[in-house]
């Protein structure tokens, strides 16, 4: 499958369509030299994990900000604020509302759009930096007021977009921090982490984490490969984590053995967002499907292995961060994590658990 659609960073039609609609607004629109202005806002109002491969490049625009006496607030979605507010940064609570519109246009609803608009509009940014980088965030973005609007353009939006970044049709997203950083004139900063990993959660000390869950079924590795794990070694304590509704159902039975094990606690649907990043910050190992847990393992630099399935670690894993276990042979790959054409030969279920296993025992304090 092509790595792009309609020349945008997507193997979703739908999605190129809507980014191809928002060019459309303004199809003369041409970008312009980055120039700072005040009062600024930059935001990340993705995914967590898309947050956390973000916060030492949000910490050095805030750094060069204040250097510059520029005025400085952080966008983020109303879910993360507190993570913000840990990084001692002027927070502004604000999400996408447009994005469930695309998905289901039924449910769009215009005082919910605008009355998330209305609070950024009672202080219009004269400059609004956007690392979430995509058409529908551009829209909410010009939506709220911003005069000037630095983002990505290759998911859409360089209709709206004044001050282009830089950013390749799947490029590795932990290197694009310093190419845009580059072009912001701030270095990246990354001594955030101290101050969110705070203390650990009692009866979780020196336990590894198994993070089972993604909400696409078709990124997750099978079950049983997880308790193949946990029975590998004995003696290492184990918690799982992750959401029950996010088991395919005839995984079940797989869930419930993995569960029975005495090395295993189980944890699923009871950890709030801070209580994750407490539990990985301090766990000696992580293995996780391709989500928010992997960026958060990497930006504490916990140890483990990340399990890629329909996208490739070429684009989401870190150079030196957890090991990145992927079978690309695929003929469909990349692919539209949603749905699978090749169920029968499932990518996910090709990594094997022995070396997931046999990377583990590198590690210290994992000896089967």
């Amino acid at each position: 499958m092509s790595a792009s659609l309609l020349g945008y960073d997507t193997r979703s039609l739908r999605s190129a369509l809507v980014m191809r609609a928002v060019d459309t607004l303004n199809p003369f629109k041409r970008a312009q030299d980055f120039a700072w202005a005040s009062p600024c806002v930059v935001s990340s109002i993705a995914g967590l994990g898309d947050l956390f491969i973000h916060l030492p490049l949000i910490a050095g625009i805030v750094n060069e900000a204040c250097v510059r006496g520029v005025e400085i607030r952080v966008a983020l979605r109303p879910a993360h604020v507190g993570i913000g507010a840990q990084c001692g940064w002027e927070i502004l609570p604000f999400d996408n509302a447009l994005e469930d519109f695309f998905k289901n246009p039924g449910a769009l609803q215009p005082n919910e759009l605008f009355g998330r608009a209305r609070g950024p509009r009672k202080n219009p940014p004269a400059l609004w930096i956007d690392l979430t980088g995509n058409a529908v965030s551009a829209l909410a973005v010009k939506l709220a007021g911003a005069k000037k609007l630095a983002a990505r353009v290759t998911r859409g939006g360089a209709s709206l977009i004044d001050y282009s970044l830089p950013h390749s049709i799947q490029e590795n997203e932990y290197d694009n921090r310093a190419r845009v950083a580059a072009v912001l004139g701030c270095e990246l900063d990354f001594s955030l982490a101290e101050k969110l990993r705070s203390a650990p959660i009692a009866g979780c000390e020196n336990t590894v984490v198994l993070c089972l869950t993604t909400i696409t079924r078709w990124r997750n590795w099978p079950l049983e490969n997880f308790r193949h794990l946990a029975e590998r070694f004995p003696r290492t304590n184990f918690v799982a984590t992750g959401f029950r509704n996010e088991i395919a159902g005839e995984e079940l039975d797989d869930l419930a053995k993995l569960l029975r094990l005495p090395n295993v606690s189980d944890r699923l649907d009871q950890l709030s967002i801070v209580e994750l990043i407490r539990l990985i910050a301090h766990a000696p190992a992580v293995v996780t499907n391709d989500t928010s847990a992997a960026h958060i393992a990497n930006f504490f630099g916990t140890r483990g292995a990340v399990l890629f399935g329909p996208a490739g670690p070429a684009t989401f894993a870190m150079r030196g961060g957890l090991q990145p276990f992927h079978d690309a042979t695929c003929p469909f790959f990349p692919c539209v994590q949603w749905k699978c054409s090749n169920e029968t030969n499932w990518c996910m279920r090709k990594i094997s658990a022995r070396a997931v296993g046999d990377y583990l025992e590198t590690l210290p304090g994992l000896a089967s």
